[in-house]
């Protein structure tokens, strides 16, 4: 994506999720040649698929996956496992808990 290339990709899990949303490439049946083959001419003979594809992979990786974004989602999730209210409040509720199956 950060090239400008269009992507092929596996038809199932989170990168067919990331392409489908992101519409930077073609989904396919990883183990269909013929959907492999079909999507490869697709992009070679629509110029406009291409393009489009290509544009919107720099715009994925320039505004939703780059490093000062994912640095940022990092952080915060080390400042919330770094946060004794966080687990205190997490010992107070199984303690209380506890309590009243007892």
């Amino acid at each position: 994506m950060a090239f400008g290339l269009p992507l092929i990709c596996s038809n199932f899990g989170n990168i067919n999720r990331i392409v489908s949303e992101t519409r930077t490439g073609i989904p396919v049946d990883p183990l269909s040649p013929a959907d492999i083959s079909q999507a490869l001419v697709r992009l070679l003979t629509d110029s406009d698929l291409y393009s489009q594809c290509s544009l919107n992979g720099i715009h994925a990786v320039k505004n939703i996956y780059n490093w000062k974004k994912e640095e940022k989602k990092l952080l915060d999730i080390y400042q919330k496992l770094t946060d004794l209210s966080f687990y205190s409040e997490v010992n107070n509720s199984m303690i209380q808990s506890q309590l009243h199956q007892s």
